[in-house]
């Protein structure tokens, strides 16, 4: 019997992709269903449940080294397409990406500037560097999903603080606005995690300078596009939203 273990806050489109992708590879297989938990609580929180599955897993906390290489990759592809780019905007959730965009990008050339970038209401690894150590945040609540880890990883900590210049976070609102402008001038879509690097540029200072904004992700549904689109145009005065009182009498309207 094989069994998965899902985050409960999954989106309907990656879970069915998910299960039919395992089931082609592997056959039959079963899911469950858990908490959104980040790093050494989710592996706790499993072997505790099925202890026979203890040796099976790995904690998010640690560095991925595919994650590592694909991260590296897209530093190649941008330091050959841009071979004097001043600067590098990266998302960060459990820290596996940028920590491989991070180094990457210091090994070809340590003058590139390296910026990473979290949601206001998942700044784990913000936190962790106010401290100098790794700290567990007691709650997250972003539409960037993706990256709403609670605790960094200590190994993928270590390379941040080591590669990444600067930590930044973003709003709510400014996740929101850079998807909907995503979509719109650029007609592309991706999750509210991937468009954290996009909601950063727009607050900071680089006139002049040659900048690279990364986009990952495109792990949302519809229903969710729908509703972040309405409240980025409702944010931003382009929709309102009124109520009044009519007599229940016809012609009133």
């Amino acid at each position: 019997e094989i069994l998965w273990f899902i985050p409960l806050s999954t989106k309907v489109d990656k879970y069915r992709t998910i299960i039919a992708k395992k089931e082609k590879k592997y056959g039959s297989c079963k899911t469950r269903l858990i908490k959104r938990i980040a790093g050494r609580e989710q592996a706790i929180l499993i072997q505790n449940a099925f202890p026979t599955l203890e040796k099976y897993i790995q904690s998010r906390h640690t560095v991925d080294g595919k994650v590592v290489k694909i991260a590296s990759a897209v530093e190649r592809e941008i330091i050959d397409d841009l071979k004097d780019v001043d600067a590098i905007l990266v998302p960060i959730g459990g820290g596996g990406f940028a920590s491989g965009v991070a180094l990457a990008t210091k090994m070809v050339n340590p003058h590139v500037k390296v910026i990473g970038v979290e949601p206001c209401g998942a700044a784990c690894i913000k936190a962790s560097l106010q401290e100098n150590k790794v700290v567990s945040l007691p709650s997250v609540d972003t539409v960037a999903e993706g990256t709403a880890v609670k605790t960094p990883g200590d190994v993928t900590f270590e390379f941040i603080k080591k590669y990444v210049d600067e930590v930044i976070t973003v709003s709510e609102f400014e996740i929101m606005s850079a998807l909907l402008s995503l979509i719109e001038k650029h007609k592309l879509i991706a999750e509210g995690a991937g468009v954290l690097s996009l909601a950063a540029s727009r607050k900071l200072q680089f006139k002049g300078k040659k900048v690279a904004a990364i986009v990952s992700g495109g792990n949302i549904d519809i229903s969710t596009i729908s509703a972040l689109i309405d409240k980025a145009l409702i944010a931003r005065g382009r929709v309102f939203c009124f109520s009044v009182q009519l007599p229940d009498k016809p012609g009133q309207l």
